[in-house]
């Protein structure tokens, strides 16, 4: 049905909803992504072997662990470079 009552109902029920607040909260991350496309092949790739590093058991105590996932961080994105990526996500969220 789509007459105009089945359409109000259906835009009061997505109003009402979680569906149109979420599109409304997230807008900006669409051109976020296409303005840095870098984030979609770095940091799935560094968050991978970060978690292997982390859950991997070999006796390296985790505190050490940390320190070589932070360091790999900075090898793969200047810390000027993560603070704008950060920076910037956080910005699109607003």
């Amino acid at each position: 049905d789509v007459s105009d009552q089945a359409m109000t109902v259906y835009e009061t029920r997505l109003r009402d909803s979680f569906v149109l607040k979420d599109l409304h909260h997230y807008r900006h991350m669409g051109k976020f992504f296409e303005d840095n496309t870098h984030l979609l092949k770095v940091y799935p790739k560094l968050f991978s072997q970060a978690v292997k590093m982390y859950l991997t058991a070999d006796g390296t105590p985790k505190k050490e662990r940390q320190k070589e996932i932070i360091k790999m961080a900075f090898e793969k994105r200047s810390k000027g470079g993560l603070i704008k990526d950060i920076y910037g996500a956080w910005r699109a969220l607003l």
